[in-house]
């Protein structure tokens, strides 16, 4: 992987922001809604954040009995569900 190609692969990811409040979600189970920037939505508790072999990041949400894998970069907005939440919605902008 060039410098390049690295550099270009941190503008797409989330800011440090970002990771911090997804990692509390993480730790305190918020459910969440998810809306990805084509046009699907996810609802769900937050459970993880996994790496798959391509360095591809994923949310993990837990719901109707079953996991949910969405890539980061395909999250446009997270909106806790619950009043415990210590953040409010997440707008994430568009990868370059």
């Amino acid at each position: 992987m060039s410098r390049r190609d690295s550099a270009a692969e941190l503008i797409n990811r989330p800011s440090c922001v970002h990771y911090d409040l997804l990692e509390v979600g993480c730790l305190h189970r918020y459910d969440v809604r998810i809306d990805t920037r084509d046009g699907f939505t996810v609802n769900g508790a937050m459970t993880d954040i996994r790496m798959d072999a391509n360095r591809d990041e994923f949310l993990v949400l837990r719901g109707d009995d079953r996991e949910y894998l969405v890539r980061l970069s395909a999250v446009s907005r997270l909106q806790p569900l619950g009043e415990e939440a210590s953040f409010g919605s997440i707008e994430f902008s568009e990868p370059d």
